[in-house]
């Protein structure tokens, strides 16, 4: 489980940073779950996995290494992690590994989508991958226009479209959806990471803060 959810936070890491901390995971207890999030600025993605919580506590974690250790445990097996000041220790059957980590506080704060207060809608998670196929190649790669960089979305009486164009080509696609009026332009590269992510089963909701 902590595997699965690293794979999806780490897609947010920051690859070329000047802020170390943007190179490393954010841990947080978070009731009975242990909360993941990474981001570059640009995008955030969070995750939770199911854990057995002993004491809250919170840190940050070099991304590349944290991933290399929970990777090298055998599937199935179990992960202890404590934590000491600003070293992380994990421990599993047959390892004990120590990693030096960066304290919470100096990482980004990242909005709570699960609370985040806005307009909303609702999209079946394979249609909204197919919408999601269907456009985004057509957005712009460069920054000579950068709203071109951005998909164009909106929504009214239950009915959403998806536009993009880079100026030459452009793609637009249909799509069913629950929810409040809406209209947002949502740059390229978080709707293909929200692509990576999703599965084909299950409802996706967008919120639009103010």
């Amino acid at each position: 489980n902590l595997a699965k959810g690293l794979s999806l936070v780490s897609r947010a890491v920051s690859s070329r940073s000047v802020l170390p901390v943007l190179n490393n995971i954010l841990l947080v207890t978070d009731g009975p779950r242990l909360r993941l999030s990474a981001t570059n600025l640009a995008v955030a993605i969070t995750c939770w996995v199911e854990a057995s919580v002993e004491a809250e506590g919170a840190i940050t974690v070099p991304a590349k290494t944290f991933a290399d250790v929970v990777a090298a445990i055998a599937s199935g097996d179990s992960m202890l992690l404590t934590l000491k000041e600003d070293t992380l220790t994990l421990k599993a059957s047959a390892s004990k590994t120590e990693i030096k980590g960066i304290r919470a506080d100096e990482f980004p704060l990242i909005p709570r989508g699960d609370t985040l207060e806005g307009v909303a809608v609702e999209f079946e998670a394979a249609a909204l991958r197919d919408a999601i196929r269907k456009t985004v190649f057509c957005a712009a790669t460069d920054d000579a226009r950068p709203i071109l960089n951005g998909v164009l979305f909106k929504a009214n009486d239950g009915r959403g479209s998806f536009a993009a164009t880079d100026g030459f080509r452009l793609s637009v696609a249909h799509i069913a959806v629950k929810g409040d009026s809406l209209k947002a332009i949502i740059p390229a590269e978080t709707l293909t990471h929200l692509d990576r992510i999703l599965g084909d089963e299950g409802a996706v909701t967008m919120r639009v803060s103010p």
